[in-house]
């Protein structure tokens, strides 16, 4: 059979045979076994182009994750709204509203703000304020959060969370779990590990609003079907406790935290040897919200039946500030410019006379400007990408960097990616080649292009090729 090449090319070789008088024999290559393609993939990475951003003033009604308000108020049937925007990666949006007086209803869309008829989700099953929504992997974007004056409210209290379950999470005896939080049917898994000599037990879930359960079960996770759990606490609310006064065997110790419903805001704590000494009571203070450049006071407590030897701050979460006075109970800082809102968290550890320890959190949300996107009349991902990144063709990432989001005028497109990289696959015709496999040899090559064994072939398609050196994926262009 003969092979044609991409311009029409019969691809032959023709070599000299030794016999009476000569003779020239022409072989056609084997088409089956060659390539008249290329294929190459380039990748480019583009910047974002910073100066196509704007800044704009910080939100009021911003929700910062994990950090509580409490200034929630409005007339009978007024319309409080609210925004959170929720990164790539998010396995959980949670959002609650609970205490102050009247009643108050939850409602929550993506894109767009909602309204008593249009929503994605509703919360209005409480004749007070207490109502959750709880949305797994919830969409990339902007998230619109109403609160609805059923009947006039007051002093409510408005907290929503980003974040993942904990799986196998470890706690240390005598320094709590705060804000626990979960999605109805959730479950949330720690272990901690016991000493020998422990001889006493209690573990303890408390605070918060809606209805969380706790299991135990040492050496393993609690397992529901077949059932294999030691202790259990099954109220009908976050108030649970296993309290065992028996000596308990050292080791791992597994606690699966179920929500029954949606709850947010509980503590767990795990504590043993009571009988001997009670750990501190710790309070970090309520949650705060100040603006960039504001003097900011911690306002803690500590208290214990054998005094409190000392107490110590550090921060958790958000940009380092500088604490002064972080070994009493009421430092200080100034809150640094931020891009956006932004959360800092704080640990208060309390130590008592005996060395134990106990600690509590605080959150600070800091209000600074945005550096965003603000989206145009007409706009598309191909030309917001030609803004941002100076070529379409990092629409598609871009897109589903946002979440896909509803594109909408005045819209504001935060956290943008640093940086985009557009990969593009490109097929070319070439002159026809065979690649070099891992045994081959120039006369198995010369057998399986033209057919032909004969020595004169072989050494023919050598020399026409230059005689390289034969390795495994060399392109050969046959003649």
């Amino acid at each position: 059979s003969t092979y044609t090449d991409g311009e029409g090319r019969v691809t032959t070789l023709s070599y000299g045979v030794t016999t009476t008088g000569g003779t020239t024999t022409t072989v056609n290559a084997n088409n089956a076994v060659l390539s008249s393609t290329d294929t190459q993939t380039t990748s480019t990475t583009y910047n974002l182009n910073t100066s196509a951003l704007t800044t704009v003033p910080a939100d009021p009604n911003a929700l910062i994750p994990g950090v509580m308000r409490y200034d929630v108020a409005g007339a009978l049937d007024s319309q409080l709204l609210y925004t959170i925007d929720v990164p790539a990666g998010s396995s959980l949006l949670h959002v609650q509203t609970d205490g102050g007086t009247g009643d108050a209803d939850l409602y929550l869309r993506f894109g767009a703000p909602p309204t008593l008829d249009t929503f994605d989700y509703r919360s209005w099953d409480s004749s007070a304020a207490n109502e959750v929504i709880a949305v797994t992997n919830p969409a990339t974007g902007r998230w619109y959060v109403m609160v609805h004056a059923f009947t006039e409210i007051s002093n409510v209290r408005l907290i929503a969370h980003l974040d993942t379950s904990p799986s196998d999470v470890l706690v240390q005896p005598g320094t709590p779990v705060n804000d626990l939080h979960a999605g109805a049917g959730t479950d949330l898994l720690y272990r901690f590990d016991l000493p020998a000599g422990v001889t006493d037990l209690r573990i303890e879930l408390t605070g918060g609003d809606g209805d969380a359960d706790l299991y135990l079960k040492q050496g393993q996770p609690p397992v529901f079907d077949p059932f294999d759990i030691d202790w259990w606490s099954e109220n009908a609310n976050n108030e649970e406790l296993i309290d065992i006064d028996t000596p308990v065997s050292a080791g791992t110790w597994y606690l699966l935290v179920r929500a029954y419903t949606s709850f947010t805001g509980a503590r767990l704590s795990v504590n043993y040897n009571l009988d001997i000494n009670l750990p501190p009571t710790v309070n970090a203070g309520a949650d705060q919200t100040v603006a960039v450049g504001a003097n900011v006071t911690l306002s803690g407590s500590a208290a214990d039946a054998d005094g409190i030897a000392s107490v110590s701050w550090r921060q958790l979460d958000g940009p380092a500030v500088s604490l002064n006075g972080a070994n009493t109970l009421i430092p200080s800082f100034t809150a640094q410019s931020a891009s956006g809102p932004t959360r800092l968290r704080f640990e208060l550890t309390a130590t008592d006379a005996q060395g134990v320890i106990s600690t509590d959190t605080v959150s600070v949300a800091v209000r600074g400007a945005s550096i965003v996107y603000v989206v145009q009349s007409g706009d598309t991902w191909a030309s917001i990408a030609t803004a941002l990144y100076g070529n379409s063709g990092v629409a598609d990432e871009l897109q589903a960097a946002m979440g896909n989001q509803p594109l909408a005028a005045g819209e504001q497109l935060s956290n943008l990616p640093a940086s985009l990289t557009d990969t593009v696959t490109t097929t070319t015709t070439v002159p026809p080649y065979y690649t070099v496999q891992a045994s081959d040899t120039w006369a198995s090559i010369t057998q399986t292009v033209y057919g032909t064994s004969d020595a004169n072939a072989v050494s023919t398609l050598q020399s026409s090729l230059g005689n390289p050196t034969l390795t495994t994926g060399l392109r050969l262009t046959v003649p």
